[in-house]
């Protein structure tokens, strides 16, 4: 089944190329500018390789403090880019032709798609911005859209952040910031806040909800000035709802905060307990202390980049397998609730 997934995958990018060659020659660039005036990032996929992208908006804006630096995002990630004081404007489109017609709004003079993937859409919006450098990920004929493109030798075993600041390199801009960091006031610090999110991406990352709802019934009994916040989309209701129910009593609840409500939620907590997920990186860059799960995920390219973090992982041989779906999912069940407790009790402390 793997081998014959993999020959669909290599058919369906030769059958591209030739489609992508004629975009290539029909869509017009308007040629590199003599000075760089006016960047567009686009970075149009989840929260945490949001936030660990920063750094790249950071050092360009340290490089060019007076341009323009525009981000492109999903609408779910709007509120949280409109925090960030790197960015001059954030536009929003959640298809790419509406990306397109926003897009061509403006004479981008640097372009950068930020996907390391082998999809074509975000590749093709450098392209159809007109801007002459245009810089992004090589694979699977992608860099036919880029006038710089990022070979695999350079992005191989790397940390997603690591990785993302590699998009500097042909602008011969140093990285001078390499963590991702986001500062927001808070509130009552005498508040204690914990902060848990139950869900993730794939099924495979989910650490299981009984063992969240059990630690969380364990932490309000041990910490009864406690308020535990659950929180997540409104896609993770369901899961969500249950670790509140089964915890029971009247100092959890369930929140579901858009991405600038959830950055302010996070914030104000005073430690986050969730799996290896967008909110995790997001505390990090928050400077708020973590506990996390971690099973296939890769841990090169995901492992918090902060402080204050524990991780917990199985010892199964086949961890960071990379599966989204995996059954018996040995390497979370390993995981137990008196290792998350203990793992709580320290940092607290």
């Amino acid at each position: 089944m793997k081998v014959a997934k993999l020959l669909i995958r290599y058919v369906y990018f030769l059958l591209r190329l030739p489609i992508l060659f004629v975009m290539r020659l029909v869509v017009p660039s308007r040629g590199f500018a003599s000075t760089i005036n006016r960047i567009l990032l686009i970075r149009p996929d989840r929260l945490g390789d949001f936030v660990l992208s920063l750094p790249v908006a950071e050092n360009l804006r340290l490089h060019y403090p007076e341009a323009q630096i525009d981000i492109l995002v999903r609408p779910a990630l709007a509120g949280l880019a409109r925090m960030i004081p790197a960015f001059s404007n954030v536009l929003i489109s959640d298809n790419s032709l509406s990306a397109i017609a926003v897009i061509r709004r403006t004479p981008y003079d640097l372009v950068i798609d930020m996907l390391c993937d082998y999809t074509i859409d975000s590749a093709f919006l450098t392209l159809v911005s007109g801007a002459g450098l245009r810089i992004g990920f090589k694979g699977w004929f992608r860099e036919l859209f880029f006038s710089h493109s990022i070979p695999a030798s350079q992005v191989a075993g790397k940390h997603m952040t690591d990785l993302s600041l590699e998009l500097l390199k042909p602008l011969g801009v140093s990285a001078k910031i390499t963590i991702p960091k986001i500062s927001l006031a808070k509130d009552d610090p005498r508040e204690m806040i914990i902060g848990i999110h139950p869900s993730g991406n794939y099924p495979s990352q989910r650490w299981p909800k009984e063992r969240f709802a059990e630690l969380a019934k364990r932490m309000l009994d041990k910490y009864p000035r406690a308020t535990i916040l659950v929180f997540g989309t409104p896609k993770e209701k369901k899961i969500v709802n249950f670790v509140v129910a089964q915890a029971g009593g009247n100092r959890i609840k369930a929140v579901f905060p858009e991405s600038s409500a959830l950055a302010n939620l996070i914030n104000n907590c005073r430690l986050l307990v969730c799996n290896n997920s967008g909110p995790l990186h997001l505390a990090q860059a928050l400077g708020v202390p973590t506990v996390s799960t971690m099973g296939p995920t890769d841990p090169v390219r995901w492992w918090p980049k902060g402080e204050n973090s524990i991780i917990l992982r199985g010892t199964v041989s086949c961890l960071a397998c990379g599966r989204g779906f995996c059954w018996p999912h040995r390497c979370m069940d390993e995981v137990g609730v008196e290792d998350m407790e203990k793992a709580v009790e320290s940092l607290l402390k």
